[in-house]
């Protein structure tokens, strides 16, 4: 599995948590994943739940670099999360960030998800040191 594959398992955790919160991870991890390895689920754990320890931190970064965070979409706002954390939280290039993140968008979110994303990461890289 690729990390991409990482990252959009933790985005599809973080957006079935906003549809039920009481959704476990274990739960998400013995039936819904795709990721078989231990290895690799280990590294999914580790992502989730950073993300979910600075959640709030996370949708305050966004908030900031989003003129209308209301009408963004629970899974634009997934992605967002991930590739937040993933720009303030760890060493990886601000690039490859976010270019997995507008990949994933591509992927799952609709016709403007991609800017959105983009736009919003960007901001929040330029905006806020790690």
């Amino acid at each position: 599995m690729s990390r991409r594959t990482i990252r959009s398992e933790a985005m599809k955790f973080l957006y079935a948590k906003t549809l039920n919160d009481s959704f476990a991870f274990s739960d998400f991890l013995c039936n819904l994943t795709k990721i078989k390895k231990d290895l690799e689920k280990e590294e999914l754990g580790m992502l989730v739940d950073g993300i979910l320890k600075v959640e709030e931190k996370l949708e305050e970064y966004i908030k900031n670099c989003s003129k209308e965070y209301e009408k963004l979409n629970q899974l634009d706002k997934s992605i967002l999360k991930v590739g937040a954390f993933e720009l303030l939280y760890t060493n990886l290039p601000k690039s490859i960030v976010i270019n997995e993140a507008v990949e994933i968008a591509k992927e799952y979110g609709d016709d403007v998800s991609k800017a959105i994303v983009n736009a919003i990461l960007d901001c929040i890289g330029e905006k806020y040191e790690r």
